[in-house]
């Protein structure tokens, strides 16, 4: 995998913590759509690029990026909807990509909607996803289980408090 994509660690350890089958809501599709996919889960992935639209076996929601570099609120609750319905239990966020200049923290408005779940963050080398990864701790309910850096790449992995 490319250093813009998450690693094949990153996805192997987020995928260590889902059951067989279980729904994944990833915001960013790319190579680990695919990857996850070809594993058995249940993928709805939000994108605002129609490039990347339908490469792998998943769920897709196309949603252009609004005036603040995120995906549009209405287009994200849709996300969620789809995914529920799909026995979510873990989120990936992994984009929009930083060149969008992207506000993470708009993630926070749908924070009550990741509790319960597995949450792997991606580049939280970068300001944007540091915050978001110190909004979603603050809140106490999920423990850091992987900050790892590899590769030039730094993720993080949320478990849910039991």
């Amino acid at each position: 995998m490319s250093a813009i994509s998450l690693t094949r660690r990153a996805l192997a350890r987020f995928a260590a913590e889902l059951d067989p089958g279980a729904g994944v809501l990833e915001f960013g599709s790319g190579r680990s759509t695919g990857w996850l996919s070809d594993r058995g889960f249940r993928v709805v992935t939000i994108e605002h690029d129609r490039r990347f639209l339908y490469k792998a076996p998943a769920e897709y929601v196309y949603a252009p990026m609004d005036k603040r570099g995120f995906y549009p609120d209405e287009a994200v609750r849709h996300a969620f909807l789809r995914a529920e319905a799909s026995r979510l239990r873990g989120v990936i966020i992994d984009g929009p990509p930083k060149k969008r200049g992207a506000d993470r923290s708009r993630m926070m408005r749908f924070a009550h909607r990741l509790a319960d779940r597995v949450v792997l963050i991606d580049d939280v080398g970068r300001p944007e996803e540091l915050a978001l990864l110190r909004g979603l701790q603050e809140m106490g309910l999920w423990t850091v289980a992987a900050p790892v850096a590899e590769g030039g790449k730094q993720w993080a992995l949320l478990l849910p408090r039991p």
